[in-house]
């Protein structure tokens, strides 16, 4: 949705980085500029797209200690890493773990304001919402899968 919601809505050069080559196709789809496996390359290859300069913004999705670390390395001078993703991680926060006034901020959530763009977004067929819908009671396997880095799209539970 985020890289929906960003070609939308501005005209940022989009740079998704991804273990999952099927996560990559689809972001590609979806109007990603750039797709980056996760590796020992990727800082530099983030920095390679963005002239040198390093990320404006980057968006943790997953929040452990590798992507948080990533994204400190990716990052560009006065830039803002925003963590969504609860994978528990952490960052070690002291002079130097950032460049320069780079922010780390967390979020929860959207305002009512930002949900009824979202929603008008979808009504209007401008974004499409990728979901797998499974019944409740295999709840165990979506978090073993969601763990593999098998979902494509969002989890559904059903009642």
């Amino acid at each position: 949705m985020a890289i929906q919601v960003l070609r939308e809505l501005s005209g940022c050069q989009i740079i998704v980085v991804d273990t999952n080559e099927a996560a990559r196709q689809m972001a590609r789809d979806l109007g990603a500029h750039v797709c980056l496996p996760s590796d020992d390359t990727t800082a530099a290859e983030v920095r390679k797209a963005t002239g040198g300069l390093g990320a404006t913004v980057t968006l943790d999705f997953v929040g452990i200690d590798a992507t948080l670390a990533l994204a400190a390395q990716s990052a560009r001078q006065r830039g803002e890493i925003v963590l969504i993703g609860i994978g528990g991680g952490t960052f070690p926060f002291q002079f130097g773990a950032l460049p320069y006034a780079c922010s780390l901020v967390t979020t929860s959530g959207g305002s009512t304001g930002e949900l009824v763009e979202l929603v008008a977004l979808a009504e209007t067929g401008r974004i499409h919402p990728h979901i797998e819908e499974f019944p409740l009671d295999q709840v165990g396997i979506v978090y073993e899968r969601l763990h593999r880095n098998e979902i494509s799209g969002r989890a559904v539970l059903r009642p």
